[in-house]
């Protein structure tokens, strides 16, 4: 029982000379210190982005190089026929017609010779740099990846 007593004198003494005070956990909660943060009000309503019109238009030879590489194509795979139509902000839905040479080895099916490609880029927009291809990024990648698909289409 002595060390028991010992102890809690120890741990008493230790409290009151390193300066603790236990009085914040022994006083009752006062109601009127608490603080509410309330949610910021936003500064300003973000403006919706204005559909573009989706009218085609002819691709530059630089950034149908850069489609080119995105593709991941070259040599006996060529893109043919581009056009490019706005897919908002300052991306753009490129659609091509994949042209596979004839006296290549390449067998045509495997690269899908003569079907249309559509390739969301921002390569129009910043022609000193591709900064990348992706579809999350345009506000409307869907329609403006048909109307490409149609512009390449009417061309034959």
């Amino acid at each position: 029982m002595r060390t028991v007593a010992k102890l809690t004198c120890t741990a008493f003494l230790m409290v009151a000379l390193s300066g603790c005070s236990l009085a914040p956990y022994l006083e009752e909660h006062d109601p009127s210190l608490d603080r509410t943060i309330q949610a910021a009000e936003p500064s300003e309503e973000p403006s919706p982005t204005t559909t573009p019109d989706f009218t085609c238009k002819d691709v530059p030879a630089a950034v149908l190089h850069d489609v080119e590489r995105i593709g991941n194509v070259g040599g006996g795979v060529r893109f043919r026929n581009a056009q490019m139509v706005p897919a908002g902000d300052q991306w753009w839905a490129v659609a091509v017609r994949v042209w596979v040479d004839p006296y290549s080895d390449i067998d045509p099916d495997s690269y899908g010779g003569g079907t249309v490609q559509v390739y969301i880029t921002n390569a129009p927009s910043h022609p000193d740099r591709l900064l990348g291809s992706t579809d999350r990024s345009a506000p409307f990648a869907s329609q403006a990846k048909d109307a490409a698909r149609r512009c390449v289409e009417k061309l034959g």
